[in-house]
């Protein structure tokens, strides 16, 4: 599989300022989202996975189990107290 590294943000300017402007200009003029909701989603899903194999002490497979991931979340969250 291919992957491509895109620079999204020159770090001349504000981040959250671009996406705000950005998601306005989606809104009042159509224009194309440069951080769509579904780009989000896949990173979230990344990072529970990464979670859930730490936890677990091995590999686990993506899309997460969600049922398993909520056990194994509010199992930390009732070690860390």
């Amino acid at each position: 599989m291919e992957s491509e590294t895109v620079e999204i943000f020159s770090g001349q300017e504000d981040s959250y300022r671009i996406m705000l402007n950005n998601f306005a200009e989606a809104v009042l003029e159509g224009k194309p989202l440069i951080a769509p909701g579904m780009d989000g989603e896949k990173t979230l899903e990344l990072i529970n996975g990464a979670y859930m194999s730490a936890w677990l002490g091995e590999k686990v497979p993506l899309p997460v189990d969600r049922r398993e991931y909520e056990k194994l979340l509010g199992d930390r969250e009732e070690q860390e107290g």
